[in-house]
């Protein structure tokens, strides 16, 4: 090497010395390290423990969407059974209702079957006495009609034997 070369390197050597003289010892190494290691751990339980309250509300916040929705669905059922429940009560109803209805109608129609039995037979009775009337008075006047024809008949017969 030559003068000018090694001048050259003096100074950065000299400047790389200081410059490593003033870096800290292995201990102050270690140390930051340690310090290092430390900070990191915490940024990261902290940044662990902000993540984990974020999912603990979401899922408080679900778990409460789901009890709301759990309570509707409760009180559709109860309200579903209510309505089945009236309406099983109506359809009792109704159908107790169609059997007094089927017994009034049947009672009625007893009642106009002896009805219509009985008006055969007051106009069958009314109707024979009629013809019986009928026939009493056609055969008194028939009586009455022949008697006035053969009267004179009568009357000449009776006057031809007085003679």
């Amino acid at each position: 090497m030559t003068e000018s070369g090694a001048s050259a390197v003096q100074p950065l050597l000299a400047a790389f010395i200081e410059w490593f003289s003033a870096l800290p010892s292995f201990s102050q190494w270690l140390s930051i390290a340690v310090w290092a290691f430390f900070c990191g751990v915490l940024v990261s339980s902290f940044l662990l423990w902000i993540f984990f309250r974020f999912v603990q509300e979401a899922n408080r916040r679900q778990c409460k969407e789901l009890i709301l929705k759990n309570s509707s669905l409760t009180d559709e059922i109860r309200q579903a059974r209510e309505e089945e429940s009236e309406q099983r009560s109506q359809i009792s109803g109704l159908r107790t209702r169609l059997e007094q209805e089927k017994l009034h109608s049947k009672e009625k129609l007893d009642l106009l079957d002896q009805a219509k039995e009985q008006l055969r037979l007051q106009f069958a009775e009314l109707a024979t006495g009629i013809l019986e009337e009928k026939s009493s008075r056609f055969g008194q006047d028939s009586q009455e009609k022949m008697e006035n024809l053969l009267a004179p008949f009568h009357e000449q017969l009776l006057s031809f034997r007085k003679q």
